[in-house]
């Protein structure tokens, strides 16, 4: 999946709700991830009003 990625110095993973789940699976199996400098994984999620 991640030979689709142009090269760069940092990948940004930007995810919201449940669809991290595809990130964190990228970033278990750790494979072609030693090609960019920094991984920045950003997760957003709506809490529930208190």
């Amino acid at each position: 999946m991640l030979d689709e990625v142009p090269d760069c110095e940092t990948l940004w993973m930007l995810a919201t709700g449940t669809a991290i789940g595809p990130y964190l699976s990228i970033l278990q199996l750790g494979k072609d991830l030693e090609r960019f400098k920094n991984l920045v994984l950003v997760h957003a999620a709506r809490m529930p009003p208190t």
